[in-house]
């Protein structure tokens, strides 16, 4: 549940103690007409000032005076009629709501405090000492349960914020299996055009060619965003989808490709369809760039308890033995080349942990990331691992051949975007915060509060809430408001 779910547990738990109360006050001694409408005070107090305006909770001001005359209300009623005090469960969250950090635990105290003083439990503490321990009793309990009523809404934030994140990798591992792919091979074709040139006939199939692969990712990218499924699998079952993915990586390949299942066909879980139509299309676009093969074979094989895909070729491309870290070591001790070409993803031990092995081993063997992942994060633990260059796998031949040929004389090279990237991150790390009038408008923000309630709650124009976003975005280095909140939360700035 998120943090505006639980705010309404909270409300929902308000009146449903208010209600009993009034029901067992009307069930003993019948309608009071000052009480029922101290009680329908109270609630419309309630539901105007505090459920009606959650942009405003943890505001000190005016959430605190809010406070206090919920407090009084209640304090008259327990005066009037004891089974109000029923009330007290029902606003034990209340302090912690409304008022921000400490001054929770003082508005707890208040609560505690003033229902016990209007009960009539303060004035027997001379007379019964032990009453005092019923009244630390209350507040410690009060405090618990408003803690606890905090934390749930802290870690319902945390999970959205999680979430959000979790939103974010699945999109870029989306980008890299279905967008990456494609505009590599989009540049494959039309350099292999631009080969051709002096063939008209070779350059428009290869035009074409790049053009139906452009309209494959486009489409990948819209189901990207909308979170939908792969496009083949929204039409067919998986060995379907294999068998269409096939046949149009056969069309713009000119290799033949055929696919066989083997086993009793069943529905296996969308998020295991979805990988294994993944890794073949990533295995093609491997042997199509490698293996300068002839022919392929896909087969997919049901078993008892799980399910494997097998892809064949009779080329000769890489060998076998380098298909992840560990072999990529091995290959690097029998072979002992100048240049290594390192990708980050692989099974086993990925690229980073195979190349501090191979730096530490082999120090005079240069690695070149080639890549298609370019966060930051990647980046700079490839750069922290000793690296001699870092390229991604859409970059033109000449300049692959040429950062070669530089790793080889003892050079460093990266790829311009990625050098352009890390410059503008250290210009991001170097900006100043947020304000904290900027922070108190992005906590709004964060709450869903649009520009003219933010303009309402801070006594501003809309004009100056937009000014406030601007610095915002410039500061956090981002460019929407979605992404400010998430950065600013990531930074425990809000």
């Amino acid at each position: 549940m998120d943090e505006a779910g639980w705010v309404r547990v909270f409300h929902l738990l308000f009146y449903t103690c208010l209600t009993v109360a009034a029901t067992i006050g009307l069930l003993e001694g019948g309608p009071d007409p000052a009480t029922l409408a101290l009680t329908a005070l109270m609630a419309g107090w309630y539901a105007f000032f505090v459920a009606r305006r959650p942009a405003l909770l943890e505001r000190l001001n005016p959430m605190a005076w809010h406070l206090l005359v919920l407090i009084a209300l209640q304090s008259a009623l327990i005066r009037m009629d004891s089974a109000y005090e029923t009330t007290l469960f029902g606003m034990f969250a209340l302090p912690y709501l409304l008022l921000p950090g400490r001054w929770g635990y003082a508005g707890t105290v208040m609560l505690v405090f003033s229902s016990s003083a209007a009960g009539g439990l303060i004035e027997m503490i001379p007379h019964d000492p032990s009453v005092l321990g019923r009244l630390v009793g209350n507040i410690m309990l009060a405090t618990v349960m408003g803690l606890f009523a905090r934390d749930l809404i802290r870690h319902s934030e945390q999970n959205r914020v999680v979430g959000t994140l979790e939103e974010r990798a699945r999109l870029a591992r989306e980008i890299h299996d279905t967008l990456a792919q494609g505009f590599s091979g989009i540049i494959a074709q039309l350099e292999a055009a631009e080969q051709g040139i002096d063939d008209p006939d070779t350059v428009r199939k290869r035009i074409s060619l790049a053009k139906q692969l452009a309209r494959d990712s486009l489409n990948e990218a819209r189901r990207s965003v909308d979170a939908l499924r792969p496009e083949p699998l929204e039409r067919a079952e998986l060995h379907e989808a294999l068998a269409a993915v096939a046949e149009r990586w056969s069309a713009a390949t000119g290799v033949l490709v055929t696919v066989s299942v083997d086993g009793e066909l069943r529905r296996l879980p969308p998020e295991v369809e979805t990988t294994v139509l993944r890794a073949a299309q990533e295995a093609l676009a491997n042997v199509a760039r490698h293996a300068r093969a002839g022919r392929a074979a896909l087969t997919l094989s049901y078993m008892d308890e799980e399910v494997t895909l097998d892809v064949l070729d009779d080329g000769t491309g890489f060998d076998p033995a380098a298909a992840d870290g560990h072999q990529a070591l091995a290959q690097t001790r029998a072979t002992r080349p100048d240049v290594v070409l390192m990708d980050l993803r692989m099974p086993g031990l990925d690229g980073v942990g195979a190349i501090e092995r191979l730096r530490s081993e082999h120090p005079e063997v240069h690695v070149i990331v080639l890549t298609t992942y370019d966060t930051d994060a990647d980046v700079s633990r490839a750069l922290a691992a000793g690296v001699a260059g870092y390229l991604l796998k859409d970059a033109p031949r000449e300049e692959l051949q040429a950062a070669v040929r530089t790793a080889a004389a003892g050079g460093r090279i990266l790829a311009q975007a990625i050098t352009s990237q890390l410059l503008d991150g250290f210009g991001q790390k170097r900006r100043a915060s947020p304000s904290p009038r900027e922070l108190e408008v992005l906590r709004l923000i964060a709450r869903g509060a649009a520009n003219k309630e933010v303009a309402r709650v801070l006594l501003i124009s809309e004009t100056t809430v937009k000014t406030h976003l601007k610095h915002v975005f410039a500061k956090l280095g981002v460019d929407n408001r979605a992404a400010a909140v998430v950065v600013a939360m990531e930074r425990r700035l809000i």
